[in-house]
């Protein structure tokens, strides 16, 4: 019995084979997990999709392997039956017969089994000589050659970055931001978000405003249909967050955030994180969002040219706050702001519906109450 390599999330054709689970020759349960593949910023535990032993494997650790091929064969109880069961028929050779003597197929397509299975995005970077990517790293006897392998992870973000800029028009617009009013709620509703379990944060606040601005512009939370001459808009908002990490940069989705408090959102964006950098983050909660948020401001960064996470018109940068002073009608004003770098597709969105949009996300900032 063949096993193809099965289809383990939206927009996956392939598959990097990290370890096997199980060798030829033993026996296993259903579901059982026989091997990992590394895919997009994930390692799929591949179950088995039977009870049987396995007989043969078709691919070894390294292997990069395309969604339908075949990964393994098995023997059940069933096929090692029908394999020594003598069939006698003057048109068929090999094949079951039913009472009225007709041929009756045994064989079992698996090219869309799709197995129960669980989402893991730990790394090949818990395996004990694999801690770092500098470990990892392959020197040659001359000093000029010196390399870093990249891995999937790095290869795949690189491959969507260069999709993302060749397939959009990305413009990026600066603002710089008054947040004295989400300093000041902060700093009041904290203590009691703590003892809730909450750790309230300034992201979380400006993400709030940021859906208050898409529900007020929804042609910023769509998506762009060339062909058909349109913009197709989304009836929710998902936001996507970047999470920096030491195996690479993942992005994780609140979904459904419109529907969420501040509150509620400071704690999927802790839950998240925590997911992204301790490997239970799974494939589904890195997909569906309409819009992105990159919050270089936590690494001490004020601007930056966000690119584009294809499909979304938008990603907007945030950077660390800073104290200003303005002179205002003669008078010296001091505000804490944040840099604001709004990225978004020129073929949608013209720049004076980015300032809009930026206006707009400094008003709900200026009366956003907790």
């Amino acid at each position: 019995m063949q096993f193809k390599f099965p289809d383990v999330g939206e927009g996956i054709h392939e598959g990097t084979l990290v370890n096997w689970l199980v060798k030829e020759g033993d026996e296993v349960e259903l579901d059982q997990a026989i091997c990992e593949v590394e895919t997009d910023k994930a390692i799929v535990e591949i179950p088995a999709p039977v009870k049987g032993k396995l007989i043969k494997t078709h691919h070894v650790e390294g292997d990069v392997i395309n969604v339908g091929e075949i990964l393994a064969e098995f023997e059940t109880q069933e096929s090692k039956e029908t394999s020594t069961k003598e069939v006698k028929n003057d048109n068929v050779v090999g094949n079951l017969v039913d009472a009225d003597n007709a041929p009756k197929d045994t064989s079992f397509d698996f090219e869309n089994y799709t197995p129960s299975m669980e989402l893991s995005n730990k790394t090949i970077f818990e395996n004990a000589d694999t801690k770092t990517e500098i470990e990892n790293r392959e020197v040659s006897n001359n000093p000029d050659t010196d390399y870093i392998e990249l891995n999937n992870i790095k290869l795949t973000t690189a491959k969507r970055m260069k999709e993302s800029l060749q397939s959009t028009a990305q413009v990026t617009q600066f603002a710089d931001i008054i947040v004295d009013t989400i300093i000041k709620e902060r700093n009041e509703h904290k203590e009691e978000a703590k003892k809730r379990g909450v750790k309230l944060t300034y992201l979380a606040f400006i993400v709030k405003a940021y859906i208050k601005t898409l529900q007020d512009m929804p042609e910023f939370n769509a998506k762009l249909d060339l062909e058909n001459k349109r913009l197709i808009l989304r009836d929710h908002i998902s936001i996507a967050i970047a999470v920096n990490t030491e195996n690479g940069l993942f992005v994780p989705v609140i979904k459904d955030a419109q529907n969420l408090s501040i509150e509620g959102i400071a704690e999927q964006i802790e839950i998240l994180a925590k997911q992204a950098r301790n490997g239970s983050l799974n494939i589904s909660k890195m997909q569906g969002q309409t819009a992105t948020v990159t919050n270089y401001g936590s690494i001490g960064s004020k601007y930056s040219t966000p690119v584009l996470n294809s499909p979304d018109l938008i990603n907007l940068g945030i950077g660390s706050f800073e104290e200003k002073v303005y002179l205002k009608d003669g008078h010296v004003e001091s505000h804490t702001i944040a840099p604001i770098s709004l990225t978004f597709d020129h073929q949608a969105i013209d720049g004076a519906q980015a300032v809009s949009f930026l206006n707009k996300l400094q008003e709900h900032l200026k009366n956003l109450e907790y």
